[in-house]
């Protein structure tokens, strides 16, 4: 378990394993955490409970029973049922944390890319996006994506590579950048280099 995160901290409640999400503590990242369980880990909510300041929700997932709880005074937290729940909600934590630090990433940089986006484009920059979008159509599809965001939320690796059909990409963390390689292509022009944000947000165009 990570409990030097800066997103999740792992607890035990009652002989329970608890995973409390620092990042969205109100009442509104409460409901976000309860679609990304259910979007990502098969999670059905079956019962809802909604007070003025309080909520906990039962939610099923295919290995059993979690229960995603919010309280005003200290925010969300996701609790494991029963002890076979335990390292369901240990693994929730893990994907939770790393698709959250993906979103803290775009909202950082989004504003620049938004400045970015409405100045005039050079033919290189068109290029640059035009080899971002062959990756995304020719070689992305939702495992490559996996794969991707995976390195990307994982700090362990500072600049990892990937080797595919036609592209070769490296994660330059430190830079919050994306280099992008044609094989096909032995000229510069073959190579570009992307922001990170940019990068992800394309990722989620990749085909399913």
């Amino acid at each position: 378990m990570n409990a030097q995160s800066r997103i999740v901290a792992y607890s035990k409640e009652q002989g329970r394993t608890a995973c409390e999400i620092l990042t969205l503590e109100d009442s509104a990242g409460f409901e976000e955490l309860a679609s990304l369980i259910e979007q990502h880990h098969h999670g059905t909510v079956i019962e809802r409970h909604d007070g003025p300041d309080a909520r906990r929700w039962v939610i099923r997932i295919p290995l059993g029973i979690v229960e995603l709880h919010h309280d005003d005074a200290w925010g969300n937290r996701l609790v494991s049922k029963t002890s076979a729940t335990d390292i369901p909600v240990e693994e929730i934590g893990r994907d939770l944390e790393k698709r959250l630090a993906l979103q803290e990433l775009v909202t950082r940089t989004h504003p620049a890319l938004r400045a970015a986006s409405s100045k005039p484009r050079s033919r290189s920059e068109v290029h640059m996006g035009d080899l971002l979008q062959q990756f995304i159509t020719q070689e992305c599809t939702a495992y490559v994506r996996g794969l991707l965001e995976s390195a990307i939320a994982d700090s362990a690796t500072p600049r990892p590579h990937f080797e595919f059909n036609r592209f070769e990409i490296t994660i330059e963390r430190q830079a919050e950048a994306v280099v992008l390689e044609d094989v096909l292509d032995a000229t510069e022009a073959g190579v570009r280099r992307v922001p990170l944000a940019e990068f992800i947000l394309a990722l989620r165009r990749c085909s399913p």
